[in-house]
């Protein structure tokens, strides 16, 4: 059988989906003993090395394990690094990079083609919030904050912005609501300038 790469499960499996065999995948990993190496993981999911390191990767980032199963996984992957170089020393590095990236991340949850395509379903198709907050296993504020990012940082076209404009200020035009737009049309305007 041939194995998988992320990008291959990404295309294959949803968001909630791909965040819950994230977790089986790092959770057998740090419950699995220190002999218990990258190739048996590997062989037994049917992934490559690189869909391997990137599953623990997100595993943290995500936040879809708790911290003590990151501390298990660092523990573990310390263990191998002594054992092949001698030092754990980049693999500490790379373990504290990865929980800032967690942190972040817990604020911002999604990538930009995520953030546009969040906007766009919004925008285009008419989904709730409420519902993509649902699809992607988010909240209703964190969706908020996609179509905000999205829309600040130039990301959706002009003509998809006017739209969500012209759709809130039917719903408000108080002084409030027309203040946040005037705010949006300057960030969108010096992003522009930036780009």
């Amino acid at each position: 059988m041939k194995m998988k790469n992320f990008s291959e499960l990404e295309k294959t499996k949803t968001r909630m989906q791909l965040r819950e065999y994230v977790r089986e995948v790092a959770k057998f990993y740090a419950n699995t003993n220190n002999g218990i190496n990258k190739e048996y993981i590997t062989n037994y999911y049917k992934i490559t090395d690189s869909c391997y390191y990137k599953i623990l990767e997100c595993a943290v980032v995500w936040n879809v394990v708790n911290e003590a199963t990151v501390n298990r996984m660092e523990e573990k992957t310390c263990y191998n690094a002594q054992l092949h170089s001698g030092s754990s020393r980049q693999t500490e590095e790379k373990y504290a990079k990865l929980r800032e990236r967690r942190k972040a991340y817990k604020e911002f949850p999604f990538t930009k083609k995520e953030a546009k395509e969040i906007t766009n379903l919004f925008i285009e198709e008419k989904i709730s919030k409420e519902k993509l907050a649902e699809k992607y296993c988010t909240t209703k504020p964190k969706i908020d904050k996609a179509i905000y990012v999205a829309i600040a940082e130039n990301w959706i076209k002009d003509d998809q912005y006017m739209k969500i404009k012209e759709s809130s200020l039917k719903i408000d035009s108080s002084e409030k609501t027309l203040g946040f737009f005037k705010q949006l049309d300057n960030l969108r305007a010096s992003t522009k300038e930036s780009s």
